[in-house]
């Protein structure tokens, strides 16, 4: 946004550390010296990496670093749409006394789908699991023959069709925008509940208020919207079987800290100059190794842009050490080869 470039413009940083926000092509024309950016969580669908590419600048995510507090979160959506928590708190306040009339319905015993098998989706099935639901997984990036101790599924639809929770766990492409729509919102039994904190994008919002109107499926629960904050439609809002959170998934302090310590390229055409600089000095630690040219200034501006929240530029020395590396090609959801780095 503008906030960003005006950043970018009087900054003009070596480094961008990034939380909220997108980057544009146009915010990178303003800052030349810019040779990384850092994203402070997992999703980079706010980072145009084609145009990152093309100015031989690396993007990297801590991967994995919020894997737990969005799995738990996903699983507390669940448990508020099984139980009507929300909306039993909100009756309470109003003066109203539902034990009589109120049933929920338990997880155990019950089915769990996931879709997108990454280190979500897995710490979302182990706590699954450990609740007595029997998990399944729909994953089209793992490859045939790849090690799953859980039970995939041929494609989305059988897992929407056997599915008593269905969580959604994979990234925003043109393959998987608005992918649950109103031909799959069918395919799902009429006790079921949708949960996504993974992209808003991947839901059909507007079918998903006719779903749940018709109690089509029991209920939803997001974190996430197309459009953040959302301007939801008066009939979502009243919608009693909808329990909705503000992208607060990987909002945890613990999740905070063990992101200050993991980066990884985010999986996307890189050139080669840009993977040769990305180095691990210690234990996951993300160290961006500048050009030669620049490392002669002593320090570099490493900038820290919070979004509309606040902005807050660090000047940090530049100390690099001999990069040990290792890379593995990965294949994206959009069938496009990238280097990950590990």
């Amino acid at each position: 946004g503008v906030d960003l470039e005006n950043f970018m413009r009087e900054n003009n940083p070596d480094a961008i550390i990034l939380r909220l926000g997108e980057v544009t092509e146009a915010a990178m024309a303003l800052a030349p010296n810019l040779r990384i950016i850092a994203k402070h969580g997992v999703g980079y669908d706010t980072i145009d990496v084609d145009a990152a590419t093309r100015r031989n600048i690396l993007v990297t995510i801590a991967r994995g670093a919020n894997a737990v507090s969005v799995a738990e979160h996903a699983l507390a959506l669940t448990l508020g749409v099984a139980r009507g928590i929300a909306y039993q708190d909100a009756r309470i306040r109003s003066g109203h006394w539902d034990k009589a009339f109120f049933m929920g319905s338990e997880l155990n015993g019950k089915v769990l789908g996931v879709v997108g098998l990454g280190a979500i989706g897995h710490a979302l099935a182990r706590i699954c699991t450990a609740l007595g639901m029997d998990v399944l997984v729909f994953d089209p990036a793992l490859p045939e023959g790849a090690a799953v101790e859980l039970r995939r599924v041929g494609s989305l639809e059988d897992l929407l069709a056997q599915s008593d929770v269905v969580s959604l766990h994979c990234p925003l492409t043109p393959a998987t925008r608005n992918m649950i729509d109103a031909q799959r919102l069918d395919l799902m039994k009429p006790g079921a509940i949708l949960i996504n904190t993974a992209r808003g994008g991947l839901i059909d919002l507007e079918a998903l208020a006719d779903a749940l109107e018709a109690k089509r499926i029991a209920g939803a629960g997001l974190d996430t919207f197309p459009v953040e904050p959302p301007e939801l439609s008066e009939r979502l809002r009243l919608l009693p079987n909808l329990v909705v959170s503000p992208h607060i998934g990987a909002s945890t302090i613990e999740a905070g800290q063990r992101r200050g310590h993991r980066e990884q390229a985010a999986p996307g055409r890189l050139s080669r100059r840009s993977e040769r600089r990305l180095q691990s000095p210690q234990k996951g630690r993300l160290a961006a190794q500048l050009p030669t040219e620049r490392q002669g200034r002593g320090k570099h501006q490493v900038a820290i842009f919070l979004g509309p929240f606040g902005i807050e530029p660090v000047a940090r020395p530049g100390q690099h050490q001999g990069p040990q590396q290792s890379a593995a090609a990965v294949k994206d959801r959009d069938g496009k080869r990238g280097g990950i780095w590990v």
